[in-house]
């Protein structure tokens, strides 16, 4: 299905095919085979990436979670409990498909870029005590 004419290779494990998906592959198995197919890391059900959900940021399918943050939480030591219990809508596999990809998919840190054509708002904070 796919040749090798078909992939870049990105790094010295992963090669990027004709339909923008990357794989992570041993160099010797891809030499060894003559027709390469995607292999599909154990996350790729439960992390997606939608234009239209955080600027294509990879969320855990079906929420507006991102990746980031969750695996984030985990490498600040939060433990799996406390994060179940703020995120009580995601399962721990969940969460451990989160960090698997952000451990696999290592990327800079998000920069949001400003809307065109809209004014910047200027924010102030007023802090009220009880009496």
């Amino acid at each position: 299905m796919h040749s090798d004419a078909s992939q870049e290779k990105i790094s010295d494990r992963w090669y990027l095919d004709d339909r923008g998906t990357s794989s992570k592959v041993s160099e010797s198995s891809r030499l060894k085979n003559s027709r390469f197919s995607t292999v599909m890391a154990w996350y790729d059900p439960y992390i997606v990436s939608d234009p239209g959900i955080h600027s294509g940021a990879p969320v855990i399918k079906g929420t507006r979670v991102t990746a980031d943050i969750i695996a984030a939480s985990v490498n600040a030591g939060i433990p799996m409990a406390r994060i179940l219990k703020a995120y009580n809508w995601l399962s721990e596999i969940q969460v451990k498909a989160a960090v698997d990809y952000c451990r696999d998919h290592p990327s800079a840190p998000r920069q949001l870029k400003p809307l065109d054509g809209i004014a910047p708002i200027k924010v102030s904070v007023v802090v009220c005590r009880k009496k």
